[in-house]
């Protein structure tokens, strides 16, 4: 793996000794560690809370997904400014699709 640095790009040494000690090893399962409750989602989000589990599936839950979705709260006002003048074109484009002015001539 090669990665730049302000000093130049690195690269870093693969021992492929120990990288061909692990590849012939045998892959070992381990079923008493796998359970309904393993998942990657409690890795990063936690367990969950009670009222998030009453919400699963619900018409209110959904809307509510959708209002955290598109609140755009972390988007900085520059960002977001810019990238809504770059759909002017687009929309302005459709809309002359939509509305044909008669030509007079």
């Amino acid at each position: 793996m090669s990665f730049a640095t302000k000093s130049g790009p690195q690269i870093d040494k693969i021992d492929l000794k120990s990288e061909k000690k692990i590849a012939e090893s045998p892959i070992v399962a381990h079923p008493e560690e796998i359970s309904s409750e393993s998942s990657v989602r409690h890795v990063f989000e936690g367990s969950g809370e009670k009222k998030d589990a009453e919400k699963v599936g619900s018409l209110k839950a959904d809307i509510e997904t959708i209002k955290e979705t598109f609140a755009l709260t972390e988007v900085p006002k520059e960002s977001l400014y810019i990238g809504a003048a770059g759909v002017i074109p687009y929309a302005a484009t459709s809309l002359s699709t939509v509305v044909s002015i008669p030509h007079r001539g």
